[in-house]
């Protein structure tokens, strides 16, 4: 076995590595890899030999394989990143780490999608509309009272509609904080109409 790993040593002196594979049976081969360099596998030269007599059985080079064989050869390279070096250990790692967060990522997100309700859906199920009916002859004093509503929270949307010689205010809004705010729209001179839910 020595005297074969020196023969294939004096063939590759500027080898990075060298692998020994015993053989495993009565008809296995001796086998020997030729790695030249650290850590990658892709390039490497095999040589089989017979366990018994020593001879040459098989010598596989990189630069003589088919395009499938090399392809195949890269496999564990390229899984690792080795192929590019260490950008390529880089690169690896930053997909393989966000590989990782996938799944928790898509957890979060389908059970933000399951607790969370639908705003449109919200609107119809907690909100109600108040329809004020105003003295008031112009539209644009109905306006400012509009845009003093705007600047709640509760205030969904608003409309003002005339209303024969008065105007109709359309308030959508959320119930408790709308039953506040009508206290504001009668020191304005609104009179509530009707309630809708």
């Amino acid at each position: 076995m020595r005297a074969l790993y020196e023969h294939v040593r004096q063939k590759h002196p500027a080898a990075a590595y060298y692998s020994i594979d015993f053989a495993g049976g009565a008809a296995a081969t001796l086998n020997i890899g030729v790695y030249p360099e650290a850590d990658v596998y892709y390039n490497g030269t095999y040589y089989s030999f017979d366990q018994y007599s020593g001879a040459l059985v098989k010598a596989e080079a990189y630069a003589q394989m088919s395009t499938g064989e090399r392809v195949r050869a890269m496999n564990y390279d390229i899984h690792v990143g080795k192929i590019l070096g260490l950008p390529g250990q880089v690169m690896a790692f930053i997909a393989s780490l966000v590989g990782s967060w996938l799944p928790i990522t898509g957890f979060l997100i389908w059970r933000g999608r399951r607790t969370k309700k639908d705003p449109k859906h919200t609107v119809h199920e907690t909100s109600q509309i108040h329809v004020y009916q105003t003295n008031i002859a112009t539209a644009k004093q109905v306006e400012e009272v509009a845009v003093m509503l705007r600047q709640h929270k509760e205030v969904v949307s608003w409309t003002v509609e005339p209303h024969g010689p008065n105007h109709l205010l359309r308030v959508i809004g959320k119930p408790v904080p709308c039953q506040r705010m009508a206290a504001h729209l009668r020191a304005r001179g609104f009179t509530c109409l009707e309630r809708e839910q």
